[in-house]
């Protein structure tokens, strides 16, 4: 939402600056009038959503750089398959069992 509302604000002010350097009949024009009025609803827009983009960004930073590690050493799912108790394959507690009374 945060994202959606600092671009459509972006885009209201840009639409403005556009009318205003003498395209779609410039200041002064129905367009100029329409463009204003998005303009004051696109401000709002920017000033409360961009900002709350910044902080959303370096926690994702964050949180990717933590994940790194992880993701390095699973590369070949080696830790996924392999099992911590027996070093073999296994995904689930009673193939334990099985394995137990098959040795």
């Amino acid at each position: 939402m945060a994202n959606f509302l600092s671009n459509s604000g972006g885009a209201f002010d840009n639409a403005k600056k556009y009318i205003e350097d003498g395209h779609l009949g410039g200041k002064g024009s129905e367009s100029h009038k329409a463009a204003v009025i998005g303009d004051t609803v696109g401000d709002p827009f920017k000033d409360t959503a961009g900002p709350a983009l910044n902080p959303l960004i370096k926690v994702m930073n964050l949180v990717s750089l933590l994940i790194l590690p992880a993701v390095i050493t699973l590369r070949h799912h080696d830790g996924a398959r392999f099992c911590h108790r027996c070093g073999r394959p296994c995904d689930s507690a009673d193939l334990h069992s099985v394995l137990e009374a098959v040795d």
